[in-house]
């Protein structure tokens, strides 16, 4: 796959929203946004990728992201995993490396896919393929963010916008964890501030203008999400997944 990136203008929708790994909970997402009563007419939903694997409902999260407009993400390690074994999935003869993907994968939360189609698997690959790995986005206060999956390519903004090449030619945005660390610690010119998920944390983890948001990943990925909506600076944390699934079993 090639390393892309997509401008959004932003400017005349209310609310922003960023958000951190999904990871297959789409009713835990879906939840959140209803506590914020999130308007699909108005408000814009950006997620920093891993929309799947780990949770309940992964294809249902991945065909979601491709029906709603107002629903945006980069692509994630997970999604690469899925696009890497999906390459190789019927494919007979395999060298050393190919022999790697799909198992890879199936150890690391992809093995709901082995409940679908090859048809269906191939539409999932295909809406990755759509997907950008890096989002520049202008918002209605004016700032500009930065959203990719793990971390920045370095602290000039304007590399993840012109970088050409095979996207895993410089894997530190989607692999990377030394941004979250503070190395480097500085502030990312060329932009107001970038999010990223990727690594776990109990809250929104910040280093200069980067922000971390995968707090749903805590605790066996039964952590609940934070909303940080751009234009406002505000945030909201819902409910984890498990006392979610507490209130759904309660109301049945």
């Amino acid at each position: 796959m090639e390393f892309s990136h997509r401008f959004v203008d932003a400017t005349e929708k209310e609310r922003v929203f960023i958000v951190g790994d999904i990871h297959g909970k789409l009713s835990l997402l879906k939840h959140t946004l209803d506590q914020v009563n999130f308007d699909i007419d108005n408000d814009l939903l950006i997620g920093v990728g891993d929309l799947i694997d780990r949770g309940p409902e992964s294809a249902e999260t991945l065909c979601f992201y491709s029906q709603h407009d107002w629903f945006l993400s980069v692509i994630g390690n997970h999604e690469w995993m899925l696009n890497k074994a999906f390459l190789v999935w019927d494919k007979i003869e395999l060298n050393k490396e190919e022999q790697r993907y799909k198992p890879h994968w199936l150890r690391n939360g992809g093995d709901w896919a082995e409940d679908f189609s090859y048809s269906k698997l191939k539409d999932m690959a295909d809406i990755i393929h759509s997907m950008p790995c890096v989002i520049t986005c202008k918002v209605q206060s004016g700032k500009t963010i930065g959203i990719s999956h793990a971390q920045p390519h370095s602290l000039d903004w304007k590399e993840m916008q012109n970088w050409r090449g095979d996207l895993m030619d410089n894997p530190r945005w989607i692999w990377g964890r030394t941004r979250i660390k503070g190395e480097p610690e500085g502030e990312i010119s060329n932009v107001d501030m970038t999010f990223h998920g990727h690594t776990r944390s109990d809250d929104m983890l910040s280093v200069s203008n980067s922000h971390f948001l995968d707090t749903a990943s805590v605790n066996d990925y039964n952590g609940g999400f934070i909303l940080y909506e751009v234009n406002s600076g505000s945030t909201f944390k819902g409910l984890t997944q498990i006392d979610f699934c507490n209130i759904e079993e309660t109301t049945q």
